[in-house]
Order: structure tokens, then sequence, then C-alpha cells
């Protein structure tokens, strides 16, 4: 009977042990590259002029922003923050004619720079097949003396990364002659927004630069837009310089007919195509490649938009006639 019992109770510590186990593997272990689901260590500041946010790593590990895609590598928990900045308030002319823009520009300050191990920056410039020179890819730091340049530490297919790294403004830079940045490929995306003043659409096509994305996000929300949840990315890079047009099943209006891809800084308003639309049933739009005509990226549209922006209209008709009521 003693050694029935014995052995039951070890039969129970041994699942007690194995159920430990696996609960401290789940929950305590640091976190992977996608590291925030744990949500308050990531903290979001918006204002009128930037996003700004704080990381506060509690352990070693690696990290990763879910907002601007930045990674860090910790040798200790601490606490960094970061915000974007614009490349054109920090090159001049001439340095704008010899580098290209290949990812976010930060603002990046720790509370000990000595516990970060290395800092991935993100890249938009596609390194698949080699068709890009990596030799040309460099990072730039900013300081009170003017840009310096760094090479990196190595290279992942969306990041740039940087070993021991001191923080001010930091991004990642192309060495290029301006007459040969359009045989870089470019990982891009196609942000699409729905007018709530007008029964049109606003179509972006921009490098994925979370950047970018945020810029044309804050400016449409300042007129009540709302972004329409479709596809982001293109079928496959796109190059500066290369001219595209948008195509719908239908026959809509559309303005401008073609646009011509490239980068403008986020404190530039960002071009955009503008598509009428009315009470069609379902609409399928392109983005194609004007030389032959070969989609780079395609979406439906259902009748349920078009009810969505009739709501937006008539709620904001409401609301000028509120104000003007107040103002008379």
């Amino acid at each position: 009977i003693f050694l029935a019992v014995f052995i039951f109770l070890i039969f129970l510590l041994i699942r007690f042990l194995v159920f430990y186990c696996i609960v401290f593997m789940y929950f305590c272990k640091p976190p992977g590259e996608i590291c925030l689901s744990e949500k308050q260590m990531l903290v979001v500041f918006l204002s009128s002029l930037c996003v700004s946010c704080r990381m506060q790593c509690p352990r070693a590990g690696n990290f990763e922003c879910s907002v601007t895609k930045l990674k860090f590598e910790m040798r200790s928990g601490g606490t960094l923050t970061y915000m974007y900045s614009s490349w054109d308030q920090h090159l001049g002319k001439a340095e704008m004619q010899d580098w290209m823009a290949a990812g976010p520009l930060f603002n990046i300050q720790a509370d000990a720079s000595g516990k970060v191990a290395t800092i991935h920056l993100p890249l938009f410039i596609c390194l698949k097949g080699r068709k890009t020179d990596i030799s040309q890819i460099k990072i730039a730091h900013f300081l009170d003396v003017g840009m310096t340049v760094e090479e990196p530490t190595r290279m992942s297919p969306f990041h740039v990364v940087l070993e021991n790294p001191t923080f001010s403004f930091l991004g990642v830079l192309c060495k290029s002659m301006y007459r040969l940045f359009h045989f870089f490929p470019i990982h891009s995306v196609v942000q699409l927004y729905q007018s709530s003043r007008t029964a049109s659409l606003h179509l972006y096509v921009i490098p994925n630069d979370s950047s970018l994305i945020q810029a044309i996000k804050d400016e449409e929300e300042k007129h009540h837009s709302m972004l329409v949840q479709k596809r982001p990315q293109t079928d496959e890079p796109l190059y500066f310089g290369s001219h595209y047009v948008v195509r719908s099943s239908t026959d809509l209006k559309i303005n401008p007919e073609e646009l011509e891809f490239s980068y403008q800084n986020p404190g530039q308003l960002q071009s955009f195509v503008e598509i009428c639309v009315g009470k069609e049933g379902r609409i399928e739009l392109s983005l194609r490649k004007k030389e032959n005509l070969c989609s780079v990226w395609d979406a439906w549209l259902e009748p349920g938009i078009y009810s969505q922006m009739e709501y937006f209209l008539l709620a904001d008709t409401r609301q000028l006639c509120k104000e003007e009521l107040k103002s008379f």
C-alpha cells in the first residue's frame, strides 16, 4: 500500500513539474522577434506633429515595435523612446543628389545605450535576387557635427542591423547617382482611403515605409476619411521613376490618369489618385504598369462601401449645419 501511495505521489509530482515548465516557458521566456504581446511594454503618444513611442523592455531579449517595425536586441532591461523624423530636415541638397532614402529616419533615445546590443532599422529596398548592390546601403547617423555614415553589421530582407549603436537620428540610406535610382526594386504598398466629403476614394502608392503610412493616415484623418481595409502589398517590387495607371471594371472618373512612383518625405503632402464612385455594384480596381498594363495590385470593392460614404457625408453635413447655427 505504502509503495502504491509513494508511486502515486511521484506521478503527481512529475505531472506538476511538467505543467510548471510549460507555463514558465510560455509566459516567462524573453519575447522573440514579435514581442509586444505584453501591451504595457509599448506606449504610443499621438500629437498633431508626430508619433512618439516609448518601449519598456523588462529584460534581456529581442523586441519589435508593432508601430514602427524597429527591432532591438537588449542585453538587459531598459527604456527606449523614439519618433519619426524627415530626411529633408537633415540632408542638404547636395547630399540628396547622392543619397536615396531606403527607410524611415528615427530620432532614438535610450536610458542607457550600452543596454542595446543591436538595432534593426527598417529597409524598403528589396534585396531578393541580389538586384541591389548591398555595398551601397549605409546607416546614416546625424550628430551635431553633421552626418556620419556607418557600415551595417548585417542585413535581413526587411532590416539593416547595427551592433552596439549610439543613438540620436538614425536611418538607412542608399548611395547612388540620381539617374540610377530607378534600378532599385522597392517593397511597396497601396493605401486606399474613402473620403467623407465626397463620394470618392484616394489611392496612394508608396514605399513600404511606416513613416509615410503614418503621414498619410494623419492627413486623411484630419478630413475624417477612413482607411479601406484591402491587401496593401503590391504583387512585386516597384521602381522609382516608373509610371502606373489605375483601371476599374466600370467606367469611373480617375484623376490623374497616371502617376509616377517616387519618394516624398513624410513632411510633404503625399500624391494620390482620386477615384469618383457612384452607386455602382461590385468594382474591381487595379494598379497597372503603364508600359504593358500588367497588374501589380488589385482589389474588389463591395457595394457596402457606398452606403458608408453616404453615412459619412450626411454626418459631415449635419456637423457643418450645427457649426453654422452656433456661429449664427
